[in-house]
């Protein structure tokens, strides 16, 4: 594998010198003596200025090794400790072009120091030590530390990642595929209003019908692939995971789809080793846990009974009287059993999602029907379905909902749609750590009375206060009446 040694070379004489040098400007920043009252707040860093910055020197550096995109996570980190360490721009622009200059003229000339110290804290590739970890599909991977360059499987695993790496999410992130913007416009929107540099991320084809490009992942030079556990065996049969370890990739299975009360927690204990955020890791499975476990404590101790509720998955997504696909025993209907009710789907599909004769829920008459929509415009712009998400307005949601109880053959007789107990909730639920939310709120909706004091909006707003980058807004729910 001489192309992927020959980089990582380059990334060691190079790019860690980059590096080092924007911490010699955060080392060269002014500091209160101590005793002193905290300096002002800096003035904002314009990321194009700094990035013309360490452009311009490294073209007068003589380097040529450097690419625009590691220019871009080399501004990335220098804004992110900036802040935290109140570097001024000013600061940013008189310092970065002599430090670039010093550290290369440091290692031309073959001398130690700081760049030395620099390239021994943050370890080359033969003094970083490897270590293994055990994946949620059981499989034992071996890691060559640090990971700095990851390919996500999925896209929408940026849920779990923004959560666990503070500042830029996007800092290690090179490649993924298009599923976020696909499938849930509104929150790639709003990643990309703050970090507009997720419109420039590399798009991969599918992990798990061979359409994944292990050449390409190789030219990027990954450290590590993350794949989801639903897809592994398909991923396997495509071949992927063989050739990826023939070139040395490493790849790591997590799971937020299938079974997600029992593999969140280890999911985001791996992502959180991955990420070098293990702490961060651990305050995330707190919170996390602190949401769930009051469910079960209370959900056992019930002795009412249990309503039968049919999960009505993508409602509506070509139009309102095509109907219906559900879940099986395993993602949300997984969360309608733990939150008390009698998942109809168990019943009625053999896998953990698949399609349902119509005429089966019109037997059945559930107690609650809760279906799953998102914002679907841009993979079916004259699709039924209920949009939800960071950009939804109540109003609009609920007359979208209304019209599948309306138009659907047969609905406008079945109990759940009579009673204002048809409710549908965000789709991305079924597919990121933020299910603990809609966990809370099935059980608001199966026992009311019980779980009144339970907040899932606060809860959810909570958690995007304390681990997200964006600010929590839209609606992620709604039922037929109000």
């Amino acid at each position: 594998m001489p192309t992927i040694n020959a980089k990582r070379q380059r990334d060691v004489s190079v790019f860690v010198l980059l590096f080092l040098a924007l911490l010699l400007v955060l080392a060269c920043a002014p500091t209160a003596p101590s005793g002193a009252a905290a300096p002002a707040p800096a003035p904002a860093i314009d990321r194009e200025e700094l990035r013309a910055v360490v452009q311009e020197a490294v073209a007068e550096s003589s380097s040529d090794a450097v690419t625009a995109q590691e220019v871009e996570q080399l501004v990335n980190r220098a804004v992110a400790q900036s802040a935290s360490e109140s570097v001024s721009s000013e600061a940013l622009e008189t310092t970065v072009p002599r430090a670039v200059a010093d550290a290369l003229a440091e290692q031309n000339a073959g001398q130690s120091g700081a760049g030395s110290d620099a390239r021994q804290a943050l370890g080359t590739p033969d003094e970083v030590e490897s270590f293994e970890l055990t994946d949620v599909a059981g499989r034992t991977v071996t890691i060559e530390g640090p990971i700095e360059r990851i390919i996500l499987g999925e896209a929408r695993q940026i849920y779990i990642v923004a959560a666990l790496q503070p500042g830029n999410p996007f800092n290690k992130i090179i490649g993924w595929r298009d599923d976020l913007r696909r499938f849930d416009g509104d929150t790639y929107v709003k990643y990309m209003e703050i970090f507009p540099e997720v419109e420039s991320i590399a798009e991969f084809g599918s992990p798990y019908s061979g359409e994944f490009s292990v050449e390409h992942a190789i030219a990027l030079d990954a450290d590590v692939v993350t794949l989801n556990l639903g897809g592994l065996e398909r991923a396997r049969e495509a071949g992927m995971l063989e050739q990826l370890d023939e070139v040395g990739i490493p790849v790591v299975v997590i799971d937020y789809r299938q079974e997600p009360l029992e593999n969140t927690v280890p999911s985001t204990y791996l992502l959180g080793r991955l990420l070098g955020e293990e702490e961060r890791a651990q305050e995330v499975v707190d919170f996390y846990l602190q949401q769930v476990n009051p469910v079960y404590s209370r959900i056992a101790q019930l002795e009412e009974e249990k309503p039968v509720v049919f999960m009505d998955t993508a409602a509506g997504i070509q139009t309102a009287e095509i109907c219906c696909r559900t879940f099986g025993q395993a993602n949300l209907g997984l969360l309608v059993e733990r939150a008390g009710g009698v998942n109809l789907g168990s019943d009625l599909v053999p896998g953990w999602s698949g399609e349902v004769n119509p005429e089966q829920i019109i037997v059945a008459d559930p107690d609650v029907i809760i279906g799953t929509g998102s914002n679907w415009f841009p993979y079916s712009p004259d699709g039924d379905f209920v949009s939800l998400g960071y950009f939804t307005e109540t109003a609009d949601a609920r007359g979208r909902l209304q019209k599948l109880g309306r138009e659907r053959p047969g609905w406008s007789e079945l109990q759940a749609v009579k009673t204002g107990r048809h409710h549908t909730v965000w789709h991305q639920f079924y597919n990121s750590p933020y299910h603990f939310v809609v966990l809370q709120q099935f059980a608001k909706w199966f026992y009311p009375e019980t779980f009144a004091d339970i907040d899932p909006v606060a809860n959810f707003a909570e958690f995007h206060d304390k681990f997200l980058p964006i600010e929590y807004s839209g609606i992620f729910w709604v039922t037929n009446q109000e």
